[in-house]
């Protein structure tokens, strides 16, 4: 029994560590697929970034500000429009490229600012050409305004999206962007299918080795009972009373037996039983019974036979054959019910 319940035992932990390896793997996959969206986003950003500084049509001149100048002096380059980039602790970090990023950025923020719907069509674009078919959605920042705006209000769609870190753009820092992407299951799952399958392997290969080794068990278990019976059977007939055609007492086991089936009983529930079958119509008053099981009790005799006899019904459950039979103010009868 306890080799079953070991069994059973290691079934439920390799189980619970099937989910929890299940769950990791897909939580890494579902990270993994974050630096996809967010790589997607950053693309989408510059796209949108060019497509609006074309549709201005205004060529512009973008400089920095000469060491011996003032903040304020104005710089004029081939009488076109001047973007003056003030040296700071931000921009000497930046390189070339990043830093017109940023200066574009914050020049469009005033002469054409984002359109959500139109950036978060070329974000999906983006997710297309990686492979990925999503729902997506863009939050998009105006730290300047305090402005919050994205392209959808649906609330069950940002339950289950995947977002990607905020980015934001602009010598202040004038705007920032989020993406979120909702990706289909399937496509998460087809990710790490060698994965799955593997874990899968593993889990079931071992679920199947535990619950075969829980079965021979059982049936080692089923043999050595029926090892008891034949034992039973082999037993000298001295220990053995024939209660009916088919019952067998056993009272050096304190066994019941009928056929393969067996019931483990008390030596006292044996003896009671014994003491029953011996007298006429199986019946014994109640003081026999308690001088026989006791000798001569001074007090509470009645209510330590009617403790074992209570026991012994117990057992009897599982034996509808026979049963114990109250007569009131008198005694008990055995009733062999299949006489």
């Amino acid at each position: 029994m306890k080799k079953k319940l070991l069994s059973i035992l290691l079934i439920i932990i390799i189980s619970l560590f099937y989910i929890y390896s299940m769950i990791t793997l897909y939580n890494k996959l579902v990270s993994n697929n974050k630096t996809l969206i967010q790589s997607a986003l950053e693309k989408a950003i510059d796209v949108d970034k060019d497509i609006r500084f074309k549709q201005l049509n205004a060529p512009i001149w973008i400089g920095a500000v000469p060491k011996d100048t003032t903040e304020y002096t104005t710089l004029e380059h081939e009488n076109k429009p001047t973007i003056r980039i003030k040296r700071s602790d931000t921009t000497k970090k930046m390189g070339q490229t990043e830093k017109l990023n940023h200066v574009l950025q914050t020049f469009l923020h005033i002469e054409n600012p984002v359109n959500v719907n139109v950036l978060d069509s070329i974000f999906n674009h983006e997710l297309q050409k990686k492979a990925l078919k999503a729902q997506t959605a863009i939050g998009y920042i105006d730290n300047i305004s305090g402005k919050n705006i994205t392209n959808r209000t649906d609330s069950i769609f940002f339950r289950s999206v995947c977002t990607t870190d905020t980015l934001t753009y602009g010598i202040r820092n004038e705007v920032s962007f989020i993406g979120y992407a909702k990706i289909p299951t399937l496509y998460i799952i087809n990710q790490g299918k060698y994965q799955i399958l593997g874990i899968s392997f593993i889990w079931l290969t071992t679920f199947i080795f535990l619950s075969l080794w829980g079965f021979s068990i059982k049936k080692s278990q089923n043999k050595l009972d029926a090892e008891i019976i034949d034992s039973v059977l082999d037993t000298p007939s001295d220990s053995l009373r024939q209660i009916s055609k088919e019952l067998l007492l056993d009272k050096k086991l304190c066994l019941l037996i009928k056929d393969d089936r067996k019931i483990k009983l008390t030596s006292q529930s044996v003896q009671i039983i014994e003491l029953l079958l011996c007298n006429t119509d199986y019946y014994l008053s109640y003081d026999e019974l308690i001088f026989k099981l006791w000798g001569k009790v001074e007090c509470k005799g009645q209510e330590r036979l009617t403790q074992s006899i209570k026991r012994l019904r117990e057992s009897l459950k599982w034996c509808p054959e026979i049963t114990i039979e109250n007569i009131r103010k008198e005694g008990y009868r055995l009733v062999i019910k299949s006489e």
